[in-house]
């Protein structure tokens, strides 16, 4: 099952509104050919996905990104010599923002680690690559729309099936940004001349309206619940 950041959304239901959309071009990225022909097998034959293009490093992606029109990348995040952290943060330096597609990194690791680190790089989803054929089309639909996803195994691995108790006040979310982004407690009580201590009060009341206990959860959850915007992990240009 594809987890949507946003309640209410499906995959399915969103293309079943009847309404002639243009089909979404996707560019796959992996290093392994047998993993990229199943991706590519996978969204072949469905009207509202294209493939663009295949690229078994960065220099290749990079190459089609310059030459093509893509709206979604499926990104393997551990790749040789360039790996896929590495070329979202090449994409967002090197591309302007207009042509910048977004990225669903199709991976085999769930660790909150890996997790994180996508979605800090730019990421707007993150599935495993056990991901089943209707699953992973559902998935670049939503990312096309705009949506963060996360596959099952991710939501298990981060802990993130419990609704929040209780909304965040503003300046919770703010630390949570700022902290979802990497400045430290002292950093942000710079940004926002606030106490170090407030800081730390403000992300200890947010984890515990979250119901988790630690930075990657609380990240990942607030994605999830559609609190915060993989944008939101990225500093603006």
């Amino acid at each position: 099952m594809i987890y949507p950041a946003v309640h209410g959304v499906q995959g399915r239901n969103a293309r079943r509104r009847g309404c002639p959309i243009l089909a979404v071009r996707v560019l796959v990225v992996d290093d392994h050919p047998a993993t990229r022909a199943g991706l590519v097998s996978y969204l072949s034959g469905n009207a509202e996905v294209k493939v663009v293009g295949e690229a078994s490093n960065a220099q290749e992606a990079l190459r089609l990104l310059g030459s093509s029109e893509v709206d979604v990348v499926l990104l393997d995040v551990r790749m040789p010599q360039v790996d896929g952290i590495e070329l979202m943060e090449i994409m967002r330096r090197e591309l302007p923002r207009e042509r910048r597609p977004r990225v669903l990194v199709v991976s085999s690791y769930s660790e909150p680690a890996y997790v994180l680190s996508a979605l800090r790089s730019g990421a707007s989803g993150y599935l495993l690559k056990t991901v089943g054929p209707e699953e992973l089309i559902d998935a670049v639909l939503l990312v096309s729309r705009g949506k963060t996803v996360f596959s099952d195994e991710v939501v298990e691995a981060l802990n993130l099936r419990d609704e929040m108790a209780e909304e965040l006040t503003p300046r919770e979310l703010e630390v949570l940004k700022l902290t979802a982004r990497g400045y430290s407690a002292r950093e942000i009580a710079g940004r926002l001349y606030l106490s170090e201590r407030t800081v730390q009060g403000h992300l200890a009341s947010a984890y515990e309206k979250l119901g988790v206990n630690s930075r990657t959860k609380a990240i990942a959850k607030a994605l999830k619940l559609g609190l915060l915007r993989a944008e939101d992990l990225t500093e603006e240009g």
